[in-house]
């Protein structure tokens, strides 16, 4: 459960803004544009995803002995990712808010020790003291191998001269019958990011080239924004795919939870609706009261 409700915030800049650069693609967009939208939205949401998970975990007891760390950590990975996506690089919006996140907490946790440290304790004089362990450096690299190598490939991936190498090999399939996918009458800006979620296509990817040129006709035709209606189908998508069905497939047997995906979808799709509803509220907002806020 905590694994489906994390993994929203981060999804539409993850695989180094894969899913950002295929919904420029599709739409006619530009990959800045869009990624400077969607890090006007998704960030709101980041802060308050660590306490969710909290809450899941432990409750309102929970939300108040991890009140300063959980909502640091929401905070300064929003931050990062609004920064980052509108002034620095698209691709690099996650690497570098995870980053600055993982930064506070250590730092915010150490800053807490310290200062409980500085406080003299009542310890029995029977009292023996406890022992204490450190990992050693080495089994700390490995562990954080696996994800130095994931950030090492996709970065490579984005050097030009490697890209251009990759996209020899690229192969695109075209589905007929795509053309005849249409939208006819009034369209509104608040139930249009919905698509997404009600289709679970599993992959905000996969959701951003189905359905990004859709959005941005639809949005052409309402007088609504192509930015903002694209950028909002990429950023509702993202809460898709924590009811998405193979994503509960594959949740419920990592952990040897076969035939409970039942269950599973119970305990998120309530959190998969809360933040929706977040999304189409600002999205809503962003569409007629804070327009400024679209590039």
């Amino acid at each position: 459960v905590l694994a489906l409700v994390a993994n929203t915030a981060p999804v539409a800049f993850g695989a180094m803004a894969t899913p950002i650069i295929t919904l420029a693609q599709v739409s006619g967009l530009s990959t800045e544009t869009l990624g400077a939208m969607v890090g006007r939205q998704t960030p709101i949401m980041s802060a308050f995803v660590p306490l969710a998970l909290v809450a899941i975990v432990d409750g309102r007891r929970g939300m108040r002995e991890t009140w300063p760390i959980a909502p640091t950590g929401g905070v300064v990975f929003g931050l990062g990712q609004y920064a980052t996506s509108n002034f620095v690089s698209v691709p690099l919006a996650d690497v570098i808010a995870s980053l600055l996140s993982a930064l506070a907490i250590v730092l915010l946790v150490r800053a807490r020790r310290t200062r409980a440290e500085t406080q003299p304790a009542e310890i029995p004089a029977e009292a023996e003291p406890g022992e204490t362990s450190t990992d050693r450096r080495a089994s700390v690299l490995r562990a954080h191998a696996p994800y130095g190598i994931v950030i090492a490939v996709f970065v490579v991936c984005q050097i030009s001269v490697v890209k251009k190498l990759l996209e020899t090999a690229t192969f695109a399939v075209r589905w007929p019958g795509l053309n005849l996918y249409t939208a006819k009458g009034t369209v509104s800006a608040l139930p249009k990011f919905t698509l997404n979620l009600l289709t679970t296509p599993g992959s905000d990817t996969s959701a951003n080239s189905l359905f990004g040129a859709l959005q941005v006709a639809a949005a052409t035709k309402a007088g609504l924004s192509p930015v903002l209606m694209a950028a909002s189908n990429s950023s509702g998508g993202v809460l898709g795919k924590m009811i998405s069905p193979q994503n509960l497939a594959i949740g419920a047997a990592a952990v040897e939870f076969r035939g409970k995906e039942g269950d599973l979808f119970r305990r998120v799709v309530v959190w998969s609706l809360v933040f929706l509803a977040f999304i189409c509220a600002l999205s809503g907002l962003q569409a007629y009261v804070l327009s400024w806020m679209v590039p």
